[in-house]
């Protein structure tokens, strides 16, 4: 009895070790997904961004999204994050789905959208000096605050209604930029 209970013992130390490895090695590969808290520190060291940039991030329920930027605005880069919602079981974090610059986030406002995801990313370098968003859902309005002197990142719900960018002028912001990205 004593001898089945040690092969029983050793069997489930071998595979709590092998699961062990196999999440360790799943983790080191990024393939169990980036956890929230640490999206900030996979945009700087994605593309070797420089400490003195600024980084920012909106996350949302299945996108996240971030712009990392230089202090006089001269350059930035930006990153679309997804949530895998296949294979659960391994899948916890944000997967890096695009990234790198595009001319719609330097000089207007691009919105990015996955086309399975219920939510859109706004990201600007804010040339417009946008200072708020307006959503409107038909309903109610909700008004964001923004810095007109800083580049922004938001994610917001499709189903939230229309979104409207105003500058300090309180004109409406006229370029906003569709960008769709099949998966």
């Amino acid at each position: 009895m004593k001898d089945k209970l040690r092969i029983l013992l050793r069997i489930a130390l071998v595979l709590l070790l092998v699961g062990g490895v196999t999440v360790g090695v799943l983790y080191a590969n990024r393939d169990i997904g980036i956890p929230t808290d640490q999206l900030e520190q996979d945009m700087r060291t994605g593309p070797d961004i420089p400490d003195d940039w600024t980084v920012q991030i909106s996350v949302g329920d299945t996108t996240a999204a971030g712009i990392a930027y230089a202090p006089d605005h001269s350059d930035y880069v930006f990153a679309l994050y997804i949530d895998r919602d296949t294979h659960r079981f391994f899948t916890t974090g944000w997967f890096l789905t695009i990234g790198g610059s595009l001319f719609e986030i330097s000089d207007f406002v691009a919105a990015l959208t996955v086309h399975d995801r219920p939510e859109t990313a706004y990201i600007s370098m804010n040339a417009e000096k946008i200072d708020r968003a307006v959503v409107d859902s038909g309903t109610e309005t909700r008004t964001i605050e923004l810095d007109g002197s800083q580049p922004f990142v938001l994610v917001l719900p499709r189903s939230s209604g229309g979104v409207t960018f105003y500058g300090a002028d309180d004109q409406p912001v006229a370029q906003l930029f569709q960008v769709a990205r099949q998966r």
